[in-house]
């Protein structure tokens, strides 16, 4: 979802929407929306996912409150957004008024995001909105002004791919680049329940969903497109395949998944990213990459024995030892799970 504004027909909770003049749609995309009826206020999404980025496209996760095109109606969002032109991060956003930016900013991260597989969350309480990616805290939103607005409304939850006629914001598209996918290993969504969660935790898991089918009660396939994208929503271009959800952003003529899609190396099952504590997180510590191995810091001998794995399972260290900060030397670059009591982190060295 973008920052323009939308004219999405009022028939958009039932699949119909307003399309652009036919000039304006140059290519096709696709959007994933929460069924009617199922909108909520505050909870925990966590989306394993490898984004799409083309310079002219926009991959995203977002909460919206489906009336917010609606003249005189409040505009509540809240976005994780993979910015065509920008693959080393993505934007995190408020919307809170039609065409507003008040709210974003954009986060470089280690690896390409369009280049393998990350743990998207995004956690919406009464007094915050929190992004993480592989359990990294990435921002916290805390401000007043935007979490008392945030709480008037209940809001669906989507992800779509399209491309923005804005190339000052996401590049200029280019037909001969496409098809390009968005893959969806696996979403998760926990309901807020304030200390009464797992290990008091403020989150209770709802439902897993590893997409080894398409929930037809559980989602929806757009077909409409807004002011400011130049492509067509179609269910062609929202498929689930080999355990995977896909969306693709092709040209009209080539619409469906048809390339090579994008395979997780941790798997195509749902692994818990263990992020259940009180508050935040039951496990405060973090892991990062250096030159020489991952550095963690914050775990304490309470959480279990700290190891490290790589994407085939084998392990190749663990840890025990009463120092709170330490290094992990490996001998290797590659992709690496840290696991410690209910808590894995994947580190890209």
């Amino acid at each position: 979802m973008s920052t323009f504004s939308r004219t999405i027909s009022l028939l958009l909770a039932a699949g119909t929407g307003a399309s652009l003049s036919a000039q304006d749609i140059t290519c096709s995309g696709a959007e994933l929306y929460s069924k009617p009826n199922q909108g909520v206020k505050y909870g925990r999404w966590e989306i394993r996912m490898q984004a799409a980025a083309t310079p002219g496209s926009v991959s995203s996760f977002f909460t919206y409150f489906d009336s917010s095109y609606i003249s005189g109606k409040p505009w509540r969002e809240i976005d994780i957004e993979v910015l065509g032109n920008a693959p080393g991060g993505f934007q995190s956003n408020v919307i809170l008024a039609s065409g507003s930016n008040a709210y974003k900013a954009f986060h470089e991260m280690p690896q390409a995001v369009n280049a393998g597989f990350h743990t998207y969350l995004l956690d919406w309480t009464p007094d915050s909105v929190v992004w993480r990616v592989d359990g990294a805290l990435i921002r916290k939103e805390t401000r007043s002004a935007v979490v008392v607005k945030l709480q008037e409304k209940d809001q669906s939850y989507r992800m779509n791919l399209w491309s923005s006629t804005s190339p000052e914001w996401v590049g200029t598209l280019d037909l001969s680049k496409l098809p390009v996918y968005q893959v969806v290993n696996w979403m998760r969504y926990s309901t807020y329940t304030p200390g009464t969660g797992p290990k008091g935790s403020n989150f209770t898991e709802s439902w897993v969903d590893d997409f080894n089918s398409f929930n037809a009660n559980r989602w929806g396939k757009g077909d409409w497109t807004f002011d400011g994208n130049q492509a067509q929503f179609t269910a062609k271009n929202l498929v689930v395949k080999n355990g995977y959800l896909v969306l693709a952003l092709t040209t009209p003529e080539a619409e469906g998944v048809t390339g090579t899609v994008p395979t997780d190396p941790q798997g195509s099952s749902y692994q818990p990213s263990g992020i259940l504590g009180k508050g935040e997180s039951s496990s405060a510590w973090n892991a990062n990459a250096t030159g020489r191995g991952i550095h963690i810091d914050g775990w304490v001998a309470s959480n279990g024995p700290l190891e490290v794995r790589d994407v085939k399972g084998a392990q190749v260290a663990s840890i025990r030892t009463s120092n709170s900060s330490f290094e992990v030397p490996l001998a290797h670059s590659g992709v690496y799970l840290v696991h410690s009591g209910d808590r894995t982190v994947t580190v890209v060295r």
